[in-house]
């Protein structure tokens, strides 16, 4: 089962995510935000005004990725969605403070297709990349690199992926590691559904894939320091290597033999997946469908050392009774995490929970009825509210399709 449960073959197993580095506050209009109170974690932020949200000629409607980029405070967001508040918005939007879509953002015509990983750029532009083959009218092969205004950037003429693309992650140097279904990049044979593409959009033939790629499908991405990456997903191998969902490679594609995960992950209820990395606490917070690592009971969230070894200052223990999809981490310390999901620990979680640094329940945050659907994705602002994306149409009985904005302090 992948992050986008709702489809069966994960049309997009993630990330999401990996994701970039996301939480600078969105900036727009002249007017200042109020800031929420402390007893308000967890309900609506009043000052995301998404009235309508997203809606499509047939479903499903849903925010499957959202970005940010700090220099524009901006969000990027894509999925499956045709219009947003009843203003065309094909696939792909950029959105201001409080929920506007950004007259400055133009995609034309869109996406054809969901788009399934957001890579943005210092300059304010972005890659894209998912299932897709058109942007604005002309063809393309799942990938495209756009400007900060949305138009195409046509200096980047990758040859293009014969199928889907499910994450990335951008190198310090400029290249772009990219996981997926394909086995083809132009005519290039790519083995295992994992590339490194070089800045001018190449094939970077120095990449190890042949030896040492996944059998499986890869969900997530992340870089680590200046030449590592974590790779997560839906696999038993990496080469010949049993690592059971997530492995750490160099930049060349080789494997990281020093990162120790032992048996990996542990399947829960015949599923097993990786679906999200964030950096915490000199380690790595991992989500995702599993119910244990390295044979130590942890219910779809562990905090894993940068040695592989999973840390016991985290006690998830039984943690969630469904799949963790997205996690945002807050300046103090806090986690929110998102998914398929209705508990923790036993207790009511619906869709969305903030924990402590240590993985007990923080009772402050109160997210009433919660979602009414499945949840894809978070991005925490700095403003102190998050914003959250999936297949919903309700939080805590208000309406808000596929967006909602929630307050964290």
């Amino acid at each position: 089962m992948s992050k986008y449960a709702f489809f069966g073959r994960s049309v997009f197993p993630f990330h999401l995510l990996a994701m970039a580095a996301v939480g600078a506050l969105i900036l727009g209009g002249a007017s200042a935000m109020a800031a929420p109170q402390d007893d308000d974690a967890g309900s609506v932020d009043e000052n995301v005004q998404v009235g309508k949200g997203f809606s499509a000629p047939e479903p499903p409607v849903a925010v499957l990725e959202m970005a940010q980029h700090r220099k524009s405070r901006k969000t990027l967001m894509s999925g499956y969605f045709t219009q947003y508040k009843r203003e065309a918005a094909p696939g792909l939007i950029r959105i201001t403070a409080n929920g506007a879509q950004d007259p400055l953002f133009n995609v034309g015509d869109g996406l054809d297709g969901p788009a399934t990983a957001i890579v943005p750029l210092r300059d304010g532009g972005a890659y894209i990349g998912g299932a897709f083959q058109t942007y604005d009218g002309q063809q393309f092969g799942n990938l495209i690199r756009i400007g900060r205004d949305g138009a195409l950037d046509t200096d980047y003429q990758p040859a293009g992926f014969n199928d889907d693309i499910s994450a990335m992650t951008l190198l310090p140097d400029g290249s772009l590691v990219v996981a997926g279904f394909f086995t083809l990049f132009g005519s290039q044979p790519v083995a295992g559904g994992l590339a490194r593409l070089n800045p001018d959009g190449t094939l970077d033939s120095t990449f190890e894939s042949p030896d040492g790629t996944p059998r499986g499908t890869i969900e997530s991405l992340l870089t680590v320091g200046k030449n590592r990456v974590l790779v997560g997903g839906i696999f038993e191998d990496y080469g010949t290597t049993r690592v059971n969902g997530i492995a750490r490679i160099r930049t060349d594609g080789t494997l990281d033999e020093s990162f120790k995960t032992g048996r990996g992950f542990s399947p829960v209820s015949g599923t097993l997946g990786v679906y999200q990395f964030t950096k915490f606490r000199k380690g790595y917070l991992v989500g995702g469908a599993f119910s244990k690592y390295r044979s130590q009971k942890t219910g779809n969230l562990v905090l894993i050392s940068k040695e592989g070894r999973p840390s016991k200052k985290f006690r998830a223990k039984s943690g969630f009774d469904g799949q963790v999809n997205s996690i945002a981490i807050q300046a103090n310390n806090r986690v929110i995490a998102v998914g398929n999901f209705s508990n923790y620990r036993n207790k009511s979680a619906p869709g969305i929970v903030r924990l402590r640094e240590d993985g007990l329940l923080d009772n402050s945050f109160q997210a009433g009825k919660g979602f009414n659907a499945s949840v894809s994705e978070s991005l925490l602002r700095s403003d102190g509210s998050l914003l959250v994306g999936g297949f919903f149409n309700r939080y805590d009985g208000q309406l808000s399709p596929a967006l909602v904005g929630i307050q964290t302090k």
